[in-house]
């Protein structure tokens, strides 16, 4: 389906948020098509062993120690990665202490967060267009986050949950800006998208204590340090 008929259909009332069944649908406008970097499986940049799949920096022995746990690996392989579109400078104008990233007016994908979302004075927070739509299945919501397997001094994600579901999400993700002077290259990973399906009924927090010798014993069941009552207290 064309991003045009989507947009069409939303205008008309039309819009069938279920029509994805279950997968994620990516959409872009048609003249960025081969222009704007395609979204890529989380699990393809990691098995390239690299934290840069198209610039090849490689993993350190730690960092492959860490990516190696089961549950980090887990992690790093979920859902999708979005890259920068276009080639991003990072400067501070003299006198300033203003942090703006800037590109070509004709190809502008960055805008001030905090001024569209009056957040706050500091200028350093940026909302960065990945240019992508994504539109998940009924039930389902994305969770974004910087690229688990993408370490990037320039700058950090503001992680979020977004209904996508109820309505196909243009990202435009929220970050931070860590440096006065720095570029984001073309195709740099910049988000990491994980859909998840969302819970029907409440989800409550139980807080206890456990004896660490059960802990080191790898019983999960063991002593659970003493009668506790309702408030949480001996």
């Amino acid at each position: 389906m064309d991003f045009g008929d989507v947009i069409s259909d939303i205008k008309n009332g039309d819009y069938d948020p279920t029509v994805s069944g279950d997968v994620a649908e990516f959409y872009c406008l048609e003249a960025e098509i081969g222009v704007n970097p395609d979204p890529r499986p989380a699990a393809s940049v990691v098995d390239t062993g690299s934290k840069n799949g198209i610039y090849g920096t490689g993993l350190s022995e730690t960092e492959r120690a860490f990516a190696d746990q089961s549950s980090v690996e887990g992690a790093m392989r979920s859902g999708w990665i979005l890259s920068n579109p276009v080639p991003t400078n990072i400067s501070t104008p003299e006198g300033s202490s203003d942090v703006i990233p800037v590109t070509h007016p004709k190809f502008d994908h960055v805008t001030d967060y905090t001024r569209e979302f009056d957040v706050g004075s500091s200028r350093d927070i940026w909302h960065l267009d990945t240019k992508w739509v994504i539109d998940v299945p009924d039930g389902y919501s994305v969770f974004y986050t910087h690229p688990f397997n993408y370490s990037q001094e320039t700058f950090s994600v503001i992680p979020g949950i977004v209904d996508a579901d109820e309505f196909p999400y243009w990202f435009r993700v929220p970050v931070t800006i860590n440096v006065d002077e720095g570029v984001l290259q073309f195709n740099d990973p910049v988000v990491q998208l994980v859909p998840f399906e969302r819970s029907d009924g409440p989800i409550t927090a139980d807080v206890d204590v456990v004896d660490g010798s059960s802990l080191s014993s790898g019983d999960p069941d063991g002593d659970r340090g003493g009668d506790r009552g309702g408030d949480g207290h001996e």
